[in-house]
């Protein structure tokens, strides 16, 4: 579903909407749209322990898996040298991710 318009990483202060957004792809456009229309209320927050710089695991660590890596950056505006012990960001729970990614 997913899938960046270049093969390069995710780099630091990579976050606009281009970013995540292949050829128009409207699918994509309507996740986004979503993400930013979530209420403040419901995120969960996460304090990174281990894994700094390590979107992928830190990803793998709340959700189980990295697929979703790229939604934690773009919902925190957080770029990947941020990801630092002790710092605290939001995420969406698992449950409310999926009512997300289904009604798109």
């Amino acid at each position: 579903m997913f899938k960046r318009n270049t093969d390069d990483y995710i780099t630091d202060g990579d976050i606009s909407l281009s970013v995540f957004i292949e050829n128009n792809d409207y699918v994509n456009f309507g996740l986004l749209w979503k993400l930013n229309e979530f209420d403040d209320d419901d995120y969960e927050t996460f304090t990174i322990t281990k894994n700094e710089h390590r979107i992928d695991l830190i990803s793998k660590e709340i959700y189980g898996k990295v697929d979703y890596s790229w939604i934690l950056v773009y919902i925190n505006r957080v770029s990947l040298k941020d990801l630092v012990r002790h710092k605290v960001f939001n995420y969406i729970p698992i449950d409310k991710l999926t009512g997300i990614i289904n009604s798109v």
